[in-house]
Order: structure tokens, then C-alpha cells, then sequence
């Protein structure tokens, strides 16, 4: 699973980034949970997760504390039935 590092800087000069974040893009997700991304734009829309950081082109970008949010709420609708 590729994780991908977004700063200020141009994604193009890598070498002047300084600290970066690790992030996952919609298909890294899809993958992670197996769930489609109707699903992930849904529970966003509801409010059963938190609206993701975008990137400069607008492409949502989850953290690893946003991935097990979503672990955690599957988990909970599997236990109790509810999607």
C-alpha cells in the first residue's frame, strides 16, 4: 500500500520537504476497509467521519488515525447491524 508525503512544497521537490505526514488517497482506503468510495463519501456526508484533509487538487488525503476511525465504525456497524 503506497502512503503518500504532501507539504507546502511541490510534490516535484521532494529533497526540500521538511517533516512530512504520511497519507492515504480514496483507492488506498477502498483497499484498507473493502469498502467502495460511495461508501466513504457517504459516512463524510452523514458525519460518521471527519471530512479528510484535500491537497492542492482537491484529493482527499486520510491520516492513519482517519483509517482506523473507519476500522472502528465498520467494526461497530458489523456488531450492530447498521450501515
Amino acid at each position: 500500500m503506497a502512503k503518500y508525503a504532501y507539504s507546502a512544497y511541490s510534490a516535484y521537490s521532494y529533497e526540500k520537504m521538511p517533516k512530512m505526514s504520511q497519507y492515504y488517497r480514496v483507492k488506498d482506503i477502498e483497499k484498507l476497509i473493502d469498502r467502495d468510495k460511495t461508501t466513504l463519501f457517504r459516512w463524510e456526508k452523514e458525519g460518521k467521519i471527519v471530512p479528510p484533509q484535500r491537497d492542492s487538487r482537491g484529493w482527499r488525503l486520510y491520516t492513519e488515525e482517519d483509517v482506523e476511525k473507519m476500522k472502528q465504525l465498520i467494526s461497530f456497524n458489523v456488531r450492530f447491524g447498521s450501515y
